[in-house]
């Protein structure tokens, strides 16, 4: 793991499979209660309320919208329908372009970048900090 602290962790994990069931990548919610040194307190409050969820795929497979669609299931039909929860977070270092991309392409809102926060390495590295809200419809 590449945080800074991990205190309490709860983690669900799927494989992400081609046509022919070979796995190519995976996706997962993470609780992030206590997983980082978040000094603010409407921020920590966020984070303690949340889930974040986290991606990989195989290079090859990479700006097919597989993860993006992966990752828009995992939100609208686990976290939000589900867990019934009312964020989800999406974190993705400040130089990762392709993922900023596929949470903004799933209705994830910046909200600001956090300095030094993961450890990737020797090295602290900065984060960009996105939301999703869950929507509510009123008839």
């Amino acid at each position: 793991m590449h945080s800074r602290i991990y205190k309490t962790l709860q983690c669900n994990i799927w494989a992400i499979r081609n046509s022919n069931e070979e796995f190519i990548g995976s996706i997962g919610l993470l609780q992030i209660k206590e997983k980082y040194i978040i000094e603010d307190d409407q921020d920590k409050k966020l984070f303690n309320e949340s889930y974040e969820i986290g991606y990989y795929i195989s290079s090859e497979y990479r700006g097919l919208g597989i993860v993006s669609a992966a990752t828009n299931f995992v939100c609208n039909e686990i976290a939000f329908k589900e867990l019934h929860l009312n964020y989800n977070i999406g974190m993705a270092f400040a130089n990762n372009e392709q993922s900023h991309n596929v949470l903004k392409r799933c209705g994830f809102k910046f909200v600001k970048l956090l300095k030094g926060i993961i450890k990737k390495g020797d090295e602290m590295r900065d984060v960009y900090w996105f939301i999703k809200e869950r929507q509510t419809h009123i008839l």
